[in-house]
């Protein structure tokens, strides 16, 4: 039964990874790349910014 309820869990976390790919392929597939490319760097850069600070 254990294991059962851990190879239902992993499926459950997949089928949510998915999911979760799916719908920003969605939302940025209209998207040039480099406009997506920019975004991540200065979002990237504000984090480190941040964790710097701390």
């Amino acid at each position: 039964m254990m294991f059962y309820s851990i190879i239902a869990a992993i499926i459950d976390k997949k089928k949510k990874f998915l999911e979760l790919f799916q719908r920003m392929f969605a939302t940025l597939k209209n998207v040039p790349a480099d406009e997506l490319q920019k975004k991540l760097i200065n979002k990237l850069s504000e984090v480190i910014h941040e964790e710097n600070k701390k």
